[in-house]
């Protein structure tokens, strides 16, 4: 899957909230903006180490970043699910799965300060 597949489905989901939302901004995937509010939104096909460390960039100009990766077939919440959600809790990170054949992103979780 292409990122920018999984884009109108951000677009979408941001707009419906109230923000004016570009992609390809500098070096950011999407951006969501709204009064002084300003995510940035970082998309790869899997959750890696590589899209953590994009994240953690992004918060240097971003106020909140969501991480964004396709909705997987199967939702197992085991342990490896927990200590992930955790890792991006400790970050300040969403997550966000997008289902590209409904068009529609999932908000995993929110961007919360730790």
């Amino acid at each position: 899957m292409l990122e920018i597949e999984m884009y109108p489905a951000i677009k979408k989901y941001f707009e419906e909230l109230g923000f004016l939302v570009r992609s390809e901004v500098r070096d950011i995937d999407v951006i969501a903006q709204k009064e002084d509010l300003l995510i940035g939104i970082e998309m790869k096909n899997n959750l890696s180490i590589s899209l953590l460390t994009q994240g953690a960039l992004r918060q240097k100009t971003c106020d909140l970043v969501y991480l964004a990766v396709p909705k997987p077939k199967r939702i197992v919440k085991n342990k490896t699910f927990k200590n992930l959600m955790y890792l991006l809790k400790r970050l300040e990170l969403g997550l966000l799965y997008i289902d590209v054949t409904k068009a529609e992103a999932i908000e995993v979780m929110e961007p919360t300060f730790y």
